[in-house]
Order: structure tokens, then sequence, then C-alpha cells
């Protein structure tokens, strides 16, 4: 699961029935060589087509807490003028069923088994438990001993489970709960505190150190390597991760102007991609606001200038076509495994907002 900062953004929008709006085109985006603008109609006159994904009755907003590495299944909290309804499950684009034992839990993902990790409420426990919804009952992951609390942020498709745990001492850990087994693995970097964005399916944790949050990458047996920094780049942290990628923001190293400290204009905060295999570091031209990153290495992020959804294909930015005129600032929940499907959150001050499938893209 890419879990998509997210770390972990949530966006809820109220005001009017979400849809799913399944564009099916031939290179339906365009290239962003300067501000970004619509993309032009698909070759042959077609045009992208929308259909619902039907929600409850009473919904008027949807907040997306996961999406399985397949695109298959959905679990979202649909709510009623902010307030949630529960915790719902879409397979297929069906029609949204309660998640069995989902009752108060926080979910943070889902893999294609439709096992779900969450967090929940424990009486007495300041800040909740990690848990598994596995099979329509709630299985508690084991605390760390060191722990007072833990929530979880990611699954992957063997069941690993990434997360983040308070410590006793004061301060946070990333964690790593193996599949089956039933020691937890603290992920340390150093003294300073640590906390996960994600996992992939080798196990490796993606996530981030310090009280500026420089991004890290930890192995199953807990070694932990710091993500590379661009250069003229003072930090980066991560956002993401899917596949053998990584994805996070760049923040540059602020430069004298008049005698103050200003972000250095050469080098302005951008999307960063990392190969979390060679350890390779690359600048996305253009992105302002990652989002989420798929497997096949494909980012999505907001286009600089108008907050429009775009992802990076082999180094351009196309700017994806949206299911409704003029939207506000929109959002790429998850990319798949082909790099050219995405799902999102597509919003619009006056028409409200959609949950939107993009295909062929």
């Amino acid at each position: 699961m890419t879990i998509h900062l997210k770390e972990t953004t949530r966006m809820r929008f109220a005001g009017a029935v979400l849809v799913v709006a399944l564009a099916t085109v031939s290179g339906c985006s365009v290239p962003a060589t300067g501000p970004a603008t619509p993309a032009a109609p698909p070759p042959g006159g077609g045009a992208c087509a929308s259909s619902p994904l039907p929600l409850p009755p009473d919904a008027n907003g949807l907040d997306i807490r996961g999406v399985d590495p397949a695109g298959r299944l959905v679990v979202a909290v649909p709510n009623h003028n902010g307030s949630e309804l529960g915790a719902m499950l879409w397979t297929d684009g069906g029609s949204p069923q309660p998640l069995p034992a989902g009752k108060d839990i926080s979910v943070a993902g889902v893999n294609a088994s439709g096992v779900v990790a969450g967090s929940r409420h424990v009486p007495g426990v300041a800040g909740g438990q990690a848990v598994l919804i596995r099979d329509g009952k709630v299985v508690p992951l084991p605390m760390p001993g060191a722990a007072t609390a833990t929530s979880a942020a990611g699954i992957n498709s063997r069941g690993d489970v990434a997360g983040t745990a308070t410590l006793k001492t004061g301060g946070e850990r990333a964690v790593l709960w193996p599949a089956g087994a039933a020691t937890p693995v603290l992920l340390a970097v150093e003294a300073r505190d640590t906390s996960a964005v994600g996992i992939n399916d080798d196990g490796v944790v993606v996530g981030n150190a310090g009280q500026n949050r420089h991004g890290y990458r930890w192995t199953p047996d807990g070694t932990a390597t710091a993500l590379a920094v661009p250069d003229g780049y003072l930090r980066v942290a991560a956002v993401a991760v899917g596949g053998d990628w990584a994805l996070g923001v760049s923040a540059a190293e602020p430069v004298e102007r008049d005698g103050k400290l200003v972000d250095d204009p050469a080098h302005p905060s951008r999307g960063v991609r990392w190969n979390l295999r060679s350890g390779a570091a690359e600048i996305l031209d253009k992105m302002v606001g990652p989002m989420a990153i798929g497997a096949s290495g494909v980012a999505a992020g907001a286009i600089d200038g108008t907050g429009r959804p775009a992802v990076w294909h082999d180094g351009a930015a196309l700017v994806l076509p949206m299911p409704m005129p003029d939207p506000a600032p929109s959002m790429i929940d998850w990319v798949g495994p082909d790099g050219r499907t995405m799902i999102g959150t597509v919003r619009h001050d006056d028409l409200g907002a959609q949950l939107a499938v993009w295909r062929g893209c």
C-alpha cells in the first residue's frame, strides 16, 4: 500500500455527493511546460466519461483512508457536514459496504487480501493502539515494551505493518510489525525521534527522523539509511513509498538577500523521488505538492502555480484532466502499478467534490 505530507494528509469535502470519474482515454494529459492548462481532448474526439461511486444516502463528503495496490479496494469514511458516518469499503467500484469491525478504528491502509491496518482508542491508553481488521475481526498489534501507544501508517501485501510508537520516555519511534511475528521492531536513528509514512512489499519502511523531518529508509532488520539530499538543498522529508521508490519534498538552504535570510530562488522547494535500490535522488520539476507514488516510479502531486494534480512520466509533468470545470486544488491519493491509473479527490468551490479515478494517463 502506498501510503500515501500525507504523513498522513487527509482531506474532507462537504457540500455535494461524491462521485467517481472513470476517465478512460488515450493520452489524457498534456505536458506542463509553463502554467498548467487543461488537458486537450484525446485523439479521435472522445471525452473522459464519469460514473458515480455510490455513497450512503446521508453522505455529502468523504475521507479516503486507503487503496489496495491493485486499486480494487477503497476504504473511506463518508461524512455528513463533517460528521463521520463510519468506515466503508468499495470493491471494484460497487456499492459501499460497512467495513466489518471498523467502528471507532482510524484506518491507515488496506492490502490486496483485504486486510486493513489502522488504530483504535483503548481505554486507559493515551493515543491508542495499532490494529488489524482481518476476516471481520479486530486483531491488536503487539505493543512494544518501551511504548505507551502506537498507530499504523501502512500495510504491505504479506501483512507487514509500519507505524509509529509513542515512547514511555517521551518522543516517538517508527515501528515495524513483521507479519506473524510476536515482537515488533523499533526503528531508530541515533537519538532522534522517528516516524513512518509507509512500507513496500519488501518490508522496507520509509519515514522521517528529527524535528525537521529528514527522510530515512529502514530495512526489515532495522538498518537505517538517510535518503539522499539533492545538490543545492538542505534536507528532504519523505511522504510516500511505492515499490522500489519513495517520494518526498525538498527544502532549500536559506540565502541572504538584503540582510535577510530567504528561500534560495535557484532551489525552490520541490518534489523529490528516490530509487530505494540505488539511492539516487531526483528533483521533480514543477511539483510543489508531492502526494503519491506507484510501483512503476510514476509520481503524483500538485503542479506549480495552479494546484492542479499532475503525474510525472519520464521526466515530464502531465496535467490530469478534471471531471468538472475550474476545479479548486485537488489531490491524488493513489498511483497504480501501471503508472497510468490514479485515484484521488477533486473539489470545486461551488460544485462540491468528487472522488475520481483516472485511467490511461
